[in-house]
């Protein structure tokens, strides 16, 4: 399971998902335990970094026993530079494909 990261010039089509941040799952019905939360942001203090945030093992999917880890927001950050050019590629793919239907 993992965090994934598409792409889309207008919300209709997409890019095939690619993995951003690999996660835990409960085990039993390999459901993800970390979830995204909030969005993609220019880090304030480094314009070179995007931050993003998720939320590790998210209470309703644990066991509730006291061996469970504690529910946490974890910032996490990507290269802005590695962003562009994944979204670049990710967006070609989409224009690549958009020709090929055409054809």
């Amino acid at each position: 399971a993992c965090l994934g990261l598409s792409a889309s010039r207008d919300g209709l089509r997409w890019s095939p998902p690619s993995s951003l941040l690999a996660c835990d799952t409960d085990g039993e019905s390999v459901r993800s335990l970390t979830h995204p939360a909030f969005g993609l942001l220019t880090d304030p203090t480094n314009r070179s970094r995007v931050l993003f945030w998720a939320h590790e093992h998210v209470g309703h999917e644990m066991a509730k026993d006291w061996l469970s880890p504690t529910p946490q927001l974890v910032r996490y950050t990507i290269d802005a530079d590695d962003l562009r050019a994944w979204s670049t590629q990710a967006l070609a793919r989409i224009d690549a494909e958009e020709e090929a239907d055409v054809l």
